[in-house]
């Protein structure tokens, strides 16, 4: 099992190299602790999402890999970022359907915090970057 997850991370740092390579907007915030995903909503608007859950991690690459859309969902909190927030890194999920009310993007929850703050949000996404911290 422990071979199985860290073969999953060797693959998330070299897309992430390759991602790395292409992207040429900045890097995300030194913080970051854990694996995680750059999302591209459906209006193009990007967000750095942090799981400490390795099936979401492993799903994330999946994503990025197949080119692949899912919804990409936690609860939302502030954080010091371009947005205003993040989804919560325990809280991530991903899926191929989700409620309707959960469904929205990025930009909204950002000028509608007081809405969105400690409820779940979910983006129909893309992966474009994978990053093993």
């Amino acid at each position: 099992m422990r071979r199985a997850i860290l073969s999953v991370f060797v693959v998330m740092i070299l897309a992430s190299v390759c991602a790395s390579s292409l992207s040429g907007q900045s890097g995300p915030p030194s913080s970051l602790r854990g694996p995680y995903a750059v999302i591209k909503d459906n209006w193009n608007d990007t967000l750095v999402v942090e799981t400490t859950n390795y099936t979401v991690g492993y799903d994330l690459l999946r994503m990025y890999q197949t080119h692949g859309e899912k919804w990409v969902c936690g609860t939302v909190e502030r954080y010091n970022n371009e947005w205003g927030f993040r989804l919560k890194p325990k809280t991530i999920f991903t899926g191929e359907v989700t409620a309707e009310a959960l469904q929205t993007w990025i930009e909204h929850v950002s000028t509608h915090m007081n809405y969105w703050l400690n409820s779940t949000a979910c983006f129909s996404s893309k992966v474009i970057m994978v990053q093993y911290a």
